[in-house]
């Protein structure tokens, strides 16, 4: 989010981030470290397009009991648009949680890459996928512990 779209206040000794058309929160800088502000986004389908509102939120807990399901990455420009004031090396995450009892394989969308193609999150397994853009209209997304 764009500096210039959030306004900044102290409260109770922490500094807060809030969005500043809407004042919902976004960050929480405390005595200790950063607070982030996540949304759940649950999927209960055998595939789910990783869509860039879902990566905005934070987390996504996936429920794919069916067979083995592909989560497709949504397009590089629409993730970079859900996130104003990114710039090229900058990056967001995501944790993907799957909560199912099948695998579930990753799969690039137009102008998106993934480290490790293919990559798997198993059965009850998460993953945190880092998206860093490369491009005014790229992505790669680098996934951590899957």
């Amino acid at each position: 989010m764009a500096f210039s779209l959030v306004k900044s206040i102290w409260e109770s000794g922490v500094l807060r981030f809030r969005n500043k058309a809407t004042r919902t929160p976004v960050a929480t800088i405390g005595t200790l470290r950063l607070h982030e502000y996540l949304t759940v986004t649950n999927v209960d389908a055998q595939d789910n397009t990783l869509t860039a509102a879902q990566i905005a939120g934070g987390i996504v807990v996936h429920t794919s009991e069916v067979g083995g399901g592909t989560v497709t990455l949504d397009t590089g420009v629409n993730i970079i648009a859900a996130f104003p004031g990114l710039a090229i090396g900058d990056s967001v995450k995501c944790y993907y949680i799957n909560d199912g009892t099948e695998v579930l394989t990753l799969a690039v969308g137009v102008g998106t890459a993934i480290l490790d193609v293919a990559q798997t999150i198993t059965a009850n397994e998460a993953a945190v996928l880092v998206i860093l853009m490369d491009s005014a209209t790229t992505v790669t997304v680098y996934t951590i512990g899957a």
